[in-house]
């Protein structure tokens, strides 16, 4: 099965799709005024580079052609952006929240995260097209191929924080295979791992395609220094991992490199909890969300206009100069079911993150 655009299920549930959203009776104006994308990452990283790529198409297809400006707010690992959007901003459609879905958060209870993305109006969501684990050459032993990491011992993990979707994602993926490795958190950003990769301080990360194409392809990876060791794929309604196009032929699915090295397909409660994790976030990184109590007409003209940027013939080009690849989306019913799937998890697989998440805190 072939990686859609616009996925048409999302695992464990089916969702009757919309391919167009009804024009509201009177669309809200938005002349004269600025909309501010509230991100909760750094400056420079992937989302804000998504970010500002779209700004100029929402701009074109807002009624009114507002100026789009992104703002970052990087505290409490995201949170505050978040929360920010949720508790304070007014619910007039100038504020809006910009990948910032916490799904881990949502089914944990994480403290300090006090939005309930249930109560946002989802305006659009979608991934900027995969994440992928990257590891250094040079490690002990050197690896060629992805087959060569169940040879090395102590691999060096970078992350940001224990209950970060990538470095969650990222843990399972070695978990999954049996890497030996060692998890070290408390980077602020891929851009802050890279200089890291390069000085051997750590051997590897998971992050998002945009950082591996205009980051660590140019600086690392070109050079032999690094090499993409897996993709983590997302997954059909039956639960099974679909190719994603976006990514090379020398850039393998996990699925295929585990059967590779075991001779089987993967399963297990590490692999069961990734896919929970690829279905709830992976999909809906790159969430667009307005206040909660945003008058109905707002919300209406800005999905609007997010469908009507998204299917922009410019947009696609501007997003793969700016980051290696197209974003894949959600339609506006498979985000908000997603969103009640995170808000209303499987006991299990709270059990669970509780429980992987103490562990990486020790």
């Amino acid at each position: 099965m072939t990686l859609h655009r616009t996925f048409k299920a999302a695992a464990a549930f089916c969702v009757v799709a919309v391919s167009t959203i009804a024009l509201p009776a009177f669309a809200a104006d938005f002349t004269g005024k600025t909309i501010k994308l509230i991100i909760g990452q750094s400056p420079g990283g992937g989302t804000d580079t998504l970010a500002r790529t779209w700004a100029p198409f929402l701009t074109k297809h807002i009624p009114g052609h507002p100026n789009v400006v992104i703002e970052a707010q990087t505290g409490a690992g995201g949170m505050q952006a978040v929360n920010y959007v949720y508790e304070k901003a007014r619910p007039d459609g100038l504020t809006l929240a910009w990948g910032g879905f916490n799904p881990v958060g949502m089914a944990t209870g994480a403290p300090g995260l006090r939005a309930d993305f249930t109560k946002f109006e989802f305006i659009g969501g979608g991934s900027s097209g995969g994440r992928v684990q990257i590891t250094r050459t040079d490690v002990n032993p050197p690896i060629k191929t992805s087959a060569d990491i169940m040879k090395v011992q102590g691999l060096k993990q970078a992350g940001f924080r224990p209950t970060e979707s990538l470095d969650i994602v990222g843990r399972l993926g070695l978990d999954v295979m049996g890497v030996k490795y060692r998890y070290v958190p408390g980077y602020r950003g891929a851009a802050k791992i890279l200089p890291a990769m390069l000085q051997g301080e750590v051997d590897g990360m998971t992050t998002g395609i945009t950082s591996l194409r205009t980051a660590f392809e140019p600086q690392m990876i070109s050079q032999g220094k690094a090499i993409a060791l897996w993709y983590f794929p997302f997954f059909d309604i039956d639960g099974n991992p679909v190719k994603n196009p976006d990514f090379h032929d020398n850039e393998p699915a996990i699925q295929d490199v585990y059967k590779k090295v075991h001779g089987k397909d993967p399963s297990g409660e590490y692999w069961e909890a990734l896919k929970w994790m690829q279905t709830v976030s992976g999909k809906t990184s790159m969430t667009v969300v307005a206040p909660p109590k945003t008058p109905k007409d707002i919300v209406d003209t800005l999905r609007k206009a997010y469908e009507a940027a998204k299917a922009d013939p410019e947009l696609s080009p501007a997003l793969i100069k700016s980051t290696g690849s197209d974003m894949v989306y959600v339609t506006i019913p498979e985000g908000l079911k997603i969103m009640q799937m995170a808000q209303n998890p499987d006991p299990k697989i709270v059990k669970f993150l509780k429980e992987y998440i103490a562990a990486a805190e020790q």
